[in-house]
């Protein structure tokens, strides 16, 4: 017998998208048929509903989902799971017996902090620190340490806090990243890092400096506020990372001891976290096509409009808006999931649904005398020539929103040789941007995001006319 050649790339990716296809068509089955298996036959339906009972596709669904709800065909539920790569092998059904054997759900690595009795007491103690002179260092500021004016550069390096601070950081965020990562299985790179920087954030770190008392035993050379201008203070934050650092150096079981009172102390953050997360339905990655699909057309197009620009610790938020009006919002570590989840969001509101399909239906249909074509989108508005003497042209069209302030300083005085560097530096929650060409500052900016900062500074840099029409002359 002739052997047969492993199946092409093509092959496979078509037989995944149509397995993905299948349990997308199904999960909608089971969602929609419990209407139709239970309608009463003894009601008068409207002529089109009456006709649409009678196709075969709406029998043979409704047929599927009788079969699903009388427990007949479980194998469903692993075909819809699936989708979700919640299971990796089909388990075909015993014929005689008609049951369906379902692989136990594997369970997350226990974690080190559950071992032990079921609950233990929290916060758990505060891990000593024994040698005297590494806890003196640890509360330590350097106000402090700089006004033993006769000790050498290299003395007051082990004589204040900040050193032990920066060996601290690192066993925080390795410590916190295990946890992260071996608690949460199923989730990307980009939700585990914003896990980690919601657990290891200077708030978290100053409300556990301050349940152990750890402020009041910081020394410096002035006053720290416990909750300066509605901002915790960064230097208890920093002496919880000296802290940290100065277990690990107290003795050889520092680091074991560490560690395992940090899995304690950050146990009860997390099983938050993790129950927060499960009200969190799966991302519908075909969210925006289905909302289309139900209620858009030519002249009626969900629109998404970012009104919350996100961070590490802050979610992006997105609206789902349809002739004016919002229909869903949704948040999500970046635009796109916040935007698919807006429209999953505008989907679950059948009431709306239902609303702009009866528009969609009632509006006759432009005639498109190129059915293959796409739609065309809507003419950019020109802008004036990038010049000097447009400058005031250019900033307003920047502050209507009809230009982007980066975009128009590149055009004005950018070029293959020459263009804007921009350079950021984050500091308590904001980022700030300096914009230079060459040598010369042309503007500066500030933002809750880098890539505000820098339209910012950008458009402060379209305000100096001098340096403008220099470096304009220069490209030309």
């Amino acid at each position: 017998m002739a052997k047969r050649a492993a199946p092409s790339l093509q092959v496979l990716n078509s037989l995944d998208h149509a397995v993905t296809q299948i349990a997308r068509g199904l999960e909608q089955i089971v969602e929609l048929c419990p209407e139709v298996v239970g309608f009463d036959a003894d009601e008068a339906p409207e002529a089109q509903v009456e006709c649409m009972l009678q196709s075969p596709r709406v029998i043979m669904a409704k047929n599927l989902g009788q079969a699903y709800m009388d427990k007949r065909l479980p194998i469903i539920d692993q075909i819809i799971a699936s989708r979700q790569g919640q299971v990796e092998t089909l388990t075909l059904p015993d014929v005689d017996a008609g049951v369906m054997p379902v692989e136990e759900e594997k369970k997350p690595e226990k974690q080190e902090a559950d071992s032990g009795t079921k609950e233990k007491p929290w916060p758990p103690p505060l891990p000593v620190i024994k040698k005297e002179r590494i806890r003196d260092q640890v509360f330590t500021h350097k106000s402090v340490a700089n006004k033993r004016y006769y000790l050498s550069e290299a003395e007051l390096l082990h004589d204040h806090n900040e050193r032990l601070e920066f060996l601290g950081d690192a066993v925080l965020n390795y410590t916190i990243s295990q946890v992260v990562f071996r608690r949460f299985q199923d989730l990307p790179e980009g939700d585990l890092t914003a896990i980690r920087s919601h657990l290891v954030k200077n708030e978290t770190l100053w409300e556990w400096a301050t349940i152990y008392g750890l402020d009041k035993k910081l020394k410096t050379e002035f006053d720290v506020l416990p909750d300066a201008d509605g901002k915790k203070s960064k230097l208890i934050s920093d002496v919880m990372e000296a802290y940290i650092g100065g277990v690990c150096l107290d003795s050889s079981e520092g680091n074991v001891r560490i560690r395992q009172w940090l899995l304690d102390l950050v146990e009860p953050y997390v099983q938050r976290i993790a129950k927060e997360r499960e009200k969190i339905k799966p991302l519908n990655k075909d969210a925006k096509n289905d909302l289309y699909v139900k209620i858009g057309s030519m002249d009626m197009r969900p629109e998404y409009v970012t009104v919350v620009e996100g961070d590490n610790l802050h979610p992006f938020t997105v609206e789902c808006r349809i002739m004016g009006e919002t229909i869903g919002v949704g948040k999500g570590p970046n635009t796109k999931e916040a935007g698919l989840r807006a429209a999953m969001a505008a989907l679950d509101d059948r009431t709306t649904i239902e609303k702009y399909a009866e528009i969609r239906r009632q509006t006759p249909r432009q005639p498109d005398n190129n059915t293959n074509s796409p739609p065309s989108k809507k003419p950019k508005k020109t802008q004036p020539e990038a010049t000097p003497e447009n400058l005031k042209i250019l900033r307003h069209n920047v502050e209507n929103g009809q230009a982007n302030s980066k975009d128009v300083l590149y055009s004005l005085i950018g070029s293959a040789v020459n263009r804007p560097n921009y350079l950021t530096e984050y500091n308590n929650g904001d980022h700030y941007t300096k914009v230079f060409m060459r040598s010369d500052l042309l503007g500066e900016g500030r933002g809750a995001t880098k890539k505000l900062a820098e339209q910012m500074a950008a458009y402060d840099a379209l305000y100096k006319e001098d340096l403008m029409k220099k470096w304009a002359d220069l490209r030309t």
